[in-house]
């Protein structure tokens, strides 16, 4: 099942990307504080507006309850080239989780 809403894009885009967390989640626990999107080895994206999900969205047929997600937008890379994007943040579990994913992005 897809844990991303994009794995590629091209050079000249700017795309909003969704990260489901919902499998890493406990029962009942969400993500909250300030989220995070970080690229990995490098600076050629540029990452704006990281937050985690406030309101359920799709990602493809699948429900992405509000608080289960991260989304962003990013632009920028270098046509044929490959990303790694660290993507996470904290859950309102007991104890707090720090959770993260990488993904990768490819420019076509």
């Amino acid at each position: 099942m897809w844990n991303q809403s994009i794995t590629s894009k091209k050079a000249e885009e700017t795309r909003n990307v969704l990260i489901a967390f919902t499998d890493e989640l406990w029962t009942g626990e969400i993500l909250t504080g300030t989220a995070t999107a970080v690229e990995l080895w490098g600076t050629a994206l540029t990452i704006d507006d990281v937050a985690v999900t406030t309101a359920d969205c799709w990602l493809d047929d699948r429900k992405i309850v509000a608080g289960q997600g991260v989304q962003f937008s990013v632009s920028g890379g270098v046509a044929r080239q490959s990303y790694t994007i660290r993507v996470g943040g904290g859950t309102t579990g007991s104890p707090i989780q720090g959770l993260s994913k990488d993904i990768r992005l490819l420019i076509t």
